[in-house]
């Protein structure tokens, strides 16, 4: 699956406009993230390597596919950062107390991955225009 149907999907089961209860979120998330995750895998050999060693085109790809990702994982988990701070919602259960930190955690992770190539991007003087990451 093409990581834009994933993205696609995201929008469709987490983004839509009737509100779901925290339990359905949850369970499309974790197969959502699956196929994403599965996804990063099957390209890993590339994402994983050193932009450094890239030439200049495969660099602006690299970055382009990793930053990509990384605003999938961001849209993937954004709906959970409110919900960790809403005092109405009933997380008794451990499990999902558990799942909405995790969720918490990939969104700040993913934001912090962004940063992280933006800075080395605007360090080696590389710099492209990423705005549509935003």
């Amino acid at each position: 699956m093409s990581l834009s149907k994933i993205l696609g999907s995201i929008l469709r089961e987490l983004y839509s406009i009737r509100k779901n209860s925290l339990e359905i979120r949850v369970a499309s998330t974790e197969k959502l993230r699956v196929a994403l995750y599965s996804w990063r895998s099957e390209i890993a050999h590339f994402l994983d390597l050193e932009p450094s060693a890239l030439s200049p085109l495969y660099k602006r790809q690299h970055m382009a596919l990793c930053l990509s990702y990384s605003h999938a994982c961001i849209c993937l988990h954004r709906p959970f950062l409110l919900d960790s701070f809403d005092d109405h919602l009933d997380v008794a259960a451990p499990s999902l107390r558990a799942r909405l930190k995790e969720n918490v955690s990939g969104c700040l992770d993913a934001a912090l991955d962004i940063m992280k190539i933006i800075d080395a991007m605007y360090k080696a003087d590389t710099a492209v225009n990423a705005s549509w990451v935003s």
